[in-house]
């Protein structure tokens, strides 16, 4: 049975939705799927019963913001119980950093574009269809940027990334914990400089922060970067998980990587997923 355990939605940052998600999922021949949205968890209530009904196995996810050394690293929380108080206060709190970014962003714009307002930003209802963030969306609706590339440029004259907001690894990893799950950072490869004498030392840094495993199969990884993660993971009786990272269409293609449902086909006995809860 294949796996992908780092799927978006569009309750998040992707343009599918949930039944889009487990038709494509079951199209490819994936039987266990996690979505991942980016701080939140609201895609459950749909998927659950979409899951059990059309068999397919699912793991209780998202995708949480969290900084290291002053840098932002994401974690995911999988297994966990969706009604722990204190992971959805979590979840919350990274949210609103999220959309007080965005916020921020259109703000400091308004100088320069006289068509745009940060009350009209505030009351703008986001098109799920399109993918991305309301920022983007608001921006797009307005004619200002029409491209990923566009919207980045703005981003780097305008925006304010202010990471230092977000709670620490070794904290999230607690909450997440005593919420029922383990934590697994995802895509090491990309936060992590590949130089094996920089990147082993690493892992056994973040390690002591409380990390369970690592998304060891992922889109962008070189089979260097696989192989280094599986045997840290295999040596140290970690967790090994897989994921695409699908948007469904939004970023789906960076710098020549395709993230899409199925472009990580790994069989779950290539994995290690004790103690995380299956639905």
């Amino acid at each position: 049975m294949f796996a992908d355990l780092h799927i978006h939605t569009h309750y998040s940052d992707s343009n599918l939705s949930p039944t889009e998600v487990v038709s494509l999922a079951k199209e490819k021949g994936i039987g266990l799927i996690s979505i991942c949205d980016h701080n939140i968890i609201s895609a459950y209530d749909e998927l659950i019963p979409i899951c059990k009904a059309e068999g397919l196995s699912l793991i209780v996810g998202s995708e949480i913001s969290t900084l290291y050394e002053g840098n932002e690293y994401h974690i995911l929380g999988l297994g966990f119980d969706l009604g722990n108080k204190d992971m959805i206060s979590l979840l919350d709190y990274s949210q609103n950093i999220y959309d007080e970014r965005g916020k921020r962003l259109i703000e400091s714009m308004t100088s320069d574009y006289r068509s745009i307002s940060v009350n009209e930003f505030e009351s703008y209802k986001r098109n799920r269809k399109n993918g991305g963030w309301k920022s983007i969306d608001y921006l797009r609706s307005k004619g200002i940027m029409d491209s990923l590339p566009k919207f980045y440029n703005i981003c780097s004259k305008y925006g304010s990334a202010d990471i230092n907001k977000f709670r620490g690894i070794s904290e999230v990893c607690d909450i997440i914990h005593k919420a029922g799950g383990k934590a697994i950072l995802a895509h090491a490869g990309d936060n992590i400089d590949n130089k094996l004498e920089i990147f082993n030392p690493k892992l056994s840094e973040l390690l002591e922060q409380g990390i369970d495993g690592f998304e060891c199969y992922y889109t962008s990884h070189s089979q260097v970067v696989t192989h280094t993660l599986v045997d840290f993971c295999t040596s140290n009786e970690l967790l090994i998980t897989a994921g695409s990272d699908d948007h469904g269409g939004f970023n789906n293609i960076i710098d020549g990587h395709e993230y899409y449902i199925g472009a990580v086909n790994i069989f779950t006995d290539k994995l290690n997923l004790n103690g995380i809860r299956i639905l």
